[in-house]
């Protein structure tokens, strides 16, 4: 059985960046650079199902990933990523007076950046929830709304 490509988790990665310091980088610096965030991603990825065990010199994942998964793992890495774009406008903050920083258009962009990290994060956490309910490729959302599951407790005391 063949594992995943990492070209199917970096295609929904890039799918998700409106825009990309990639334009002016080359094929092999874009791979190095997604790796890392690949690596980063799956470092916080708590908990998957199955291993997430991969290999670089052939840039596949030894299992075969859902959706889900992939889907998670490209979150992550625009998490990631977008981490870096605000550290970048906070290096350059810190470079400006707070004033001039105030009067340009990087202080509305950082703040759109934060805005940003943070829907990415909740939609992180929705999907991770929504994964951990799977069994299989299925749903499992028995006993959820504090509704019985299959075991059940009898009276043993011999009270009426």
């Amino acid at each position: 059985m063949a594992g995943t490509p990492y070209s199917d988790v970096f295609t929904y990665f890039l799918g998700r960046l409106e825009n990309s310091n990639y334009v002016n980088m080359d094929d092999d610096d874009i791979l190095i650079d997604e790796i890392l965030l690949l690596n980063i991603a799956i470092d916080n990825f708590e908990y998957p199902k199955i291993s997430l065990t991969k290999s670089d010199t052939t840039a596949l994942f030894t299992n075969t990933l859902t959706n889900s998964e992939i889907q998670i793992i490209a979150l992550l890495m625009v998490v990631e990523w977008v981490k870096r774009q605000i550290n970048n406008i906070n290096l350059i903050k810190q470079n400006i007076s707070t004033k001039d920083f105030k009067m340009t258009s990087q202080a509305e962009h950082l703040k759109n950046l934060l805005l940003l990290k943070t829907e990415i994060e909740s939609e992180v956490e929705i999907k991770k929830t929504k994964y951990s309910y799977k069994s299989g490729n299925v749903a499992n959302f028995s006993g959820l709304s504090g509704g019985s599951t299959t075991s059940t407790t009898t009276d043993t005391t011999g009270d009426e």
